[in-house]
């Protein structure tokens, strides 16, 4: 939106919206289930869109039934429809859709609908929040994970990780981000191992804390046990720190090194690359400087905007063309 407004106006409908909305700036408008009689029917002859871009999560059966509504009275119009693709599972086919697009090439493939796109647009991160020119002062023995930790992407398997780190390397200490149903036994097993003080839980932080924090970590992990995508992890890449991951969903996609992937919930292959990043700190500095370009070439924000943006205008004209 923001790199847009210049050449498109945006209104935004969804299911719920927070109260105070989280950004300033947008409109948006909230379109609760049931939706009321031709409400978003009447939405659309008011404002007669140029395109429609939905970002499609089905994540529960009340997520379905909202999309499921809104695709319907969609049907009814001629207007240019992006479905835009964040979930391993089917997308929702209509009429109405013009271009599927994936947030991974491994969401495509895993949505087991491959053949009506091959168009993959990354999520853009603004690099500059969290670049660090000065890679030489990157820290030493201090591991860092962001991540909602309600049991969807992160594993309890995941605390393990550290704490096999933490025996392995007596300096090494760790932080965790987030909150969520896990939080409780990660403690309790931290606890257990006697390690509060060198594994560290913040639970949320502001945007500016998590830009602060990313710059004390050394390096990064990615735990997760199913993921489309995980701007997160671009975030530790354009921080200059490795990132380390199981080799499931969309993390090799980010992470680019075989090397730094280990076999979905193997721990201890996992811990294993992590002490011996630890240990070798000129490895960790050449994988930053490299996890940076990455970063810039594959995931910037500037790249994902013209891109849609592009898929706009060739759709508009079509349409219009026709």
């Amino acid at each position: 939106m923001e790199g847009t407004q210049d050449r498109f106006r945006h209104l935004v409908i969804s299911k719920h919206v927070e109260r105070p909305a989280p950004y300033a700036g947008i409109e948006i408008l909230d379109m609760p289930l049931p939706l009321e009689d031709r409400q978003l029917a009447k939405l659309i002859h008011k404002e007669r869109p140029a395109a429609v871009h939905i970002h499609y999560w089905n994540g529960m059966k009340q997520d379905f039934v909202w999309y499921h509504s809104i695709f319907k009275v969609l049907e009814e119009f001629n207007i240019p429809v992006v479905e835009n693709v964040n979930t391993s599972g089917e997308p929702y086919f209509s009429e109405s859709v013009d271009r599927y697009i994936f947030c991974s090439e491994w969401s495509r493939r895993a949505s087991g609908a491959s053949w009506i796109s091959e168009e993959v647009i990354y999520p853009g991160t603004r690099l500059e929040d969290f670049y660090r020119s000065d890679l030489e002062g990157v820290t030493d023995d201090h591991v860092g994970m962001v991540y909602r930790l309600d049991g969807d992407k992160i594993g309890p398997n995941a605390i393990e990780i550290l704490i096999q780190v933490m025996k392995a390397r007596p300096t090494a200490r760790a932080t965790i981000v987030g909150d969520g149903l896990l939080v409780n036994p990660f403690r309790a097993r931290v606890h257990e191992e006697g390690l509060e003080d060198r594994i560290i839980f913040t639970g949320w932080v502001s945007y500016d804390r998590l830009r602060q924090l990313y710059r004390e970590f050394s390096v990064y992990i990615a735990p997760v046990k199913d993921d489309t995508f995980g701007s997160v992890s671009v975030y530790a890449m354009c921080a200059g720190l490795p990132v380390v991951g199981f080799d499931v969903g969309g993390i090799p996609e980010i992470v680019g090194s075989p090397g730094l992937l280990a076999p979905p919930g193997d721990v201890g292959r996992f811990a294993e690359i992590v002490t011996r990043l630890l240990g070798d700190r000129q490895r960790r500095l050449e994988i930053g400087a490299e996890n940076q370009m990455r970063a810039r070439t594959l995931f910037d924000v500037a790249a994902m905007t013209g891109a849609f943006a592009n898929v706009y205008d060739e759709l508009i004209a079509a349409r219009s063309a026709g």
